[in-house]
């Protein structure tokens, strides 16, 4: 009686481990199965701030990014995003752009800013979101809000954002724009200084972004 407990004891375990392997599998493939969704994205990324001599702006159109969906969304058209968002199909949305790529016209101030921006080390400024939420169009002319909460890394330090932007149907896709304030020293970036000091740059910037998001063909 004690032995055929001990083998039902076995049996039992070894039935429960390989339920919970073949659970975790099929947890992993869920989480593993999406794909990046066929949109071109195109835009500008551009810092606005201030110094004591004079207010600057420096942009650049050398942004890119993508986005990840349910592979059961495929195939989709970046017209669908806001159906997307809404049945929770949009997983993820990175967007990139090259620090030295940031241009203001003045090559001193580029030099400096690339510099705080410790541009040698990180090269690039990217923003990833992962939670989206549609919201009522809050900007005149724009036909759609959307909440996007996620993480911006600049200069190596990345910290939590939630991103408010506004977007409209445009031909074979969707454009949206925004801004966020954000102080550089939350980001362990020096404010640059030009002229031996006499010309100093105030901590907090304007992040401005207007993109559009296109269907591509493969």
């Amino acid at each position: 009686m004690h032995s055929t407990h001990k083998r039902s004891s076995r049996l039992a375990f070894a039935i429960g481990l390989l339920v919970g392997l073949v659970s975790l599998d099929a947890g992993v493939s869920l989480r593993a199965a999406t794909a990046a969704a066929p949109f071109g994205l195109r835009g500008t990324l551009e810092l606005d701030g201030d110094s004591t001599l004079h207010r600057f702006s420096a942009r650049t159109t050398d942004v890119r990014g993508s986005v990840y969906v349910d592979e059961e969304a495929l195939p989709a058209r970046a017209s669908d995003v806001l159906a997307l968002v809404r049945a929770g199909h949009i997983k993820s949305f990175d967007m990139v752009a090259p620090v030295e790529k940031l241009s203001s016209g003045d090559k001193a101030l580029d030099k400096n800013m690339w510099k705080a921006l410790k541009s040698s080390q990180f090269k690039e400024i990217r923003f990833r979101a992962e939670s989206f939420q549609v919201r009522p169009a809050d900007a005149q002319g724009a036909q759609f809000g959307l909440a996007m909460k996620g993480a911006l890394t600049v200069a190596g330090v990345s910290r939590p954002l939630l991103l408010n932007v506004h977007g409209v149907g445009v031909s074979g896709g969707i454009r949206i724009a925004g801004s966020t304030n954000l102080r550089m020293t939350d980001y362990a970036v020096k404010p640059p200084v030009l002229m031996l000091g006499a010309i100093k740059t105030a901590d907090l910037v304007v992040v401005k972004f207007d993109m559009e998001l296109l269907t591509t063909t493969r």
